[in-house]
């Protein structure tokens, strides 16, 4: 693992960072970049891929780039998942997660969650974005809604969760879920998660 370096962090933050900064903005989302990737012992072009992939999905300032880079960290220790298989996954990821109406925060709480329980975590990764996709379309949450499952509080996705988990606990209700979330990986991701 090399060492990253200020010039290349600075660099690259500038070419991948969509978000309109001033240069003051840019120099403290390099420090951040940089003290994360030495704290995680990861190339900072790879850090700076999670982090500006995530910053540009939910519109984060420069301001909450440092608690997002302590988040991080978390998601390193605690979760099965690879910077380089974050890297991989984390913009599909972070897209589906942003138009679910879920944070980031959550969304790094489900992936901590998922990747624990084992497989590839690029495919837990996946199963997981799939599942926020299915579980936001305007189709699958009018149908929920018929069986009494309430998706409209978007952006409370534990709160969708315990719906479904609630749901599982009547054999024809879980029957009627299952039929209207028929994706095979968004019936994995949702049976991982519940």
């Amino acid at each position: 693992r090399s060492t990253p370096s200020n010039s290349s962090a600075a660099s690259d933050v500038y070419k991948r960072q969509a978000i309109d900064m001033t240069q003051e903005e840019a120099l403290r989302l390099t420090e951040i970049v940089v003290k994360l990737a030495k704290a995680t012992g990861a190339e900072a072009e790879r850090v700076t891929t999670v982090v500006t992939g995530i910053m540009n999905a939910f519109k984060m300032s420069v301001d909450e780039a440092e608690t997002l880079a302590g988040q991080l960290v978390l998601v390193w220790e605690v979760g099965v998942i690879t910077l380089e298989e974050m890297e991989i996954s984390m913009g599909k990821l972070a897209q589906a997660a942003k138009l679910a109406g879920t944070g980031e925060r959550e969304m790094l709480a489900m992936l901590v969650g998922i990747t624990k329980e084992g497989g590839k975590a690029e495919s837990n990764a996946t199963m997981l974005g799939r599942t926020l996709t299915d579980l936001s379309a305007p189709k699958n949450v009018k149908k929920l809604k018929e069986i009494g499952i309430t998706l409209a509080g978007t952006g409370d996705i534990f709160g969708i969760l315990t719906q479904l988990s609630r749901a599982f606990q009547d054999e024809e209700r879980k029957r009627m879920v299952l039929t209207i979330l028929a994706n095979k990986l968004t019936r994995q991701g949702i049976t991982l998660l519940i």
